[in-house]
């Protein structure tokens, strides 16, 4: 049997689909997979995020003799498993397109078999070997190359790093004229988008990191409110807000 498996794609508007082209041949017959041809329709860039996304691996099959089976399995190999576990199975008998099935055969041209497998993603997929297998009546099989499923991120647990003159920065905290603040996004999808607000205007934005060096016409010796935000993916915005005092005594005091 054929077998991709999946694992990638993600959250309610996110597909990875993962074709492969490789050649394995038994008896006249082969599976395709091709690990370079992977693209995404998705809010995130790079990664996927678990519970939200999902992920579609696509495959072929070239069949030209009625010794294999009609049925190509999918299987995985996360990092809880030794070896590979199957995933689903693709009937060759009916192909259509749309399908509920998770795994489908969607066309049919000659004797090509175009199938497809899809899966929402889950943390436990994350970097996870896919592949498929197709059997043959007398016991062979052929099997398609592996293909790593992208990183897949919790959300919930995206790590932010606060620095200030490179030094790990806390709240609050008392700061110069002429100090370099900066704020990241670390173990996350992309893009996480930052904000860097102070007294509700904001001052500084970027991709994964903004920077806001403290302007000589911020009042000195008073309390400003600082707001770091961030963003996964288009998603909801995680805020939070640093009383920061500006005192031209100190470079700066963290």
């Amino acid at each position: 049997m054929y077998k991709p498996t999946l694992t990638f794609t993600g959250y309610v508007a996110t597909v990875i689909y993962l074709y492969i082209l490789i050649c394995s041949r038994v008896q006249g017959q082969s599976v395709h997979l091709d690990p370079t041809s992977v693209g995404s329709i998705s809010t995130c860039s790079s990664g996927l995020r678990d519970g939200l996304d999902s992920y579609s691996v696509r495959g072929s099959v070239n069949a030209t003799t009625a010794k294999f089976s009609n049925l190509v399995d999918f299987y995985i190999r996360t990092a809880s498993f030794k070896d590979f576990i199957y995933l689903c199975t693709a009937s060759l008998v009916t192909c259509v397109t749309p399908n509920p099935q998770p795994c489908y055969c969607a066309v049919k041209t000659g004797n090509i078999y175009e199938i497809l497998a899809n899966r929402s993603a889950v943390l436990s997929d994350s970097n996870a070997a896919i592949r498929i297998q197709w059997d043959s009546s007398s016991g062979g099989s052929v099997v398609s190359n592996e293909l790593q499923v992208p990183k897949i991120y919790d959300v919930n647990y995206v790590t932010t790093r606060l620095t200030i003159n490179d030094v790990n920065m806390t709240c609050p905290a008392i700061v110069a004229h002429g100090s370099v603040i900066k704020f990241q996004c670390e173990n996350s999808p992309s893009p996480c988008d930052i904000f860097i607000a102070v007294n509700h205007t904001e001052v500084a934005n970027g991709e994964h990191n903004a920077t806001y060096t403290v302007p000589t016409d911020l009042k000195l010796y008073s309390e400003h409110n600082f707001t770091f935000s961030y963003s996964v993916c288009g998603g909801a915005i995680t805020s939070k807000t640093c009383p920061v005092t500006i005192d031209k005594n100190v470079l700066s005091r963290v």
